[in-house]
């Protein structure tokens, strides 16, 4: 049912008068990401740096997926150190879900953008691109879910990728530019033969 009052819009005839450049509050809040920018002045780079083009200004945020809701949290985060200038703690719980890989970077970017600024940035995160980017990496395992919790190695990413966990073995495939696509006793074969550089071909989906 709509309200006849306001035909669905869900403001009082006060506000629906407002206008901010031709647009009343009810049309601003339908406007995309994407959009927004095109009309408003501020922040052009920041949304296109995080990915959230498609995300609606008025969008409820039960509405948004984990990793839309991260994202979020991280242009506010970006957005408070530029008006403050004061460093602080970021904790994000898998920020690139759900994004195409060519996005990931740019989250990465504005990871750096915070770091620049003084601010420790913690990450939990799946993904290799992101892992491969830190300063430092905790790896926990061996396994997933009740087999798992305990930390089975630490250090550089450089210092994880020697190790001999899943993870290590994912990150010598993306050093060595290869897909990180295998099975795990293939990723085996390419620590044995990471010495020479060695890996064996992509078989299948072991992330």
């Amino acid at each position: 049912m709509v309200c006849d009052a306001c035909e669905g819009r869900r403001h009082q005839p006060e506000a629906s008068e407002i206008r901010y450049q031709g647009l009343a509050i009810d049309q601003v809040l339908e406007l995309t990401v994407a959009e927004a920018v095109e009309r408003f002045s501020e922040p052009r780079q920041l949304a296109e740096t995080l990915g959230a083009s498609d995300i609606q200004l008025g969008q409820s945020a039960t509405e948004l997926s984990g990793g839309e809701a991260q994202r979020l949290k991280l242009a506010s985060a970006i957005q408070r150190g530029a008006a403050s200038r004061r460093a602080g703690l970021v904790v994000l719980d898998e920020p690139v879900s759900g994004l195409h890989p060519s996005d990931i970077q740019r989250v990465v970017d504005a990871f750096d953008v915070l770091l620049d600024s003084g601010n420790t940035v913690v990450v939990a995160e799946h993904d290799i691109l992101v892992a491969a980017s830190a300063d430092w990496v905790i790896d926990l395992g061996p396994g997933a879910g009740p087999d798992g919790g305990a930390v089975v190695a630490e250090g550089t990413p450089d210092t994880v990728a020697a190790a001999d966990t899943p993870t290590a073995a994912f990150l010598r495939r993306y050093a060595a530019g290869l897909p990180l696509l295998g099975t795990w006793e293939d990723a085996r074969r390419c620590r044995a033969g990471s010495a020479s550089g060695v890996c064996p071909p992509a078989t299948s989906n072991d992330l």
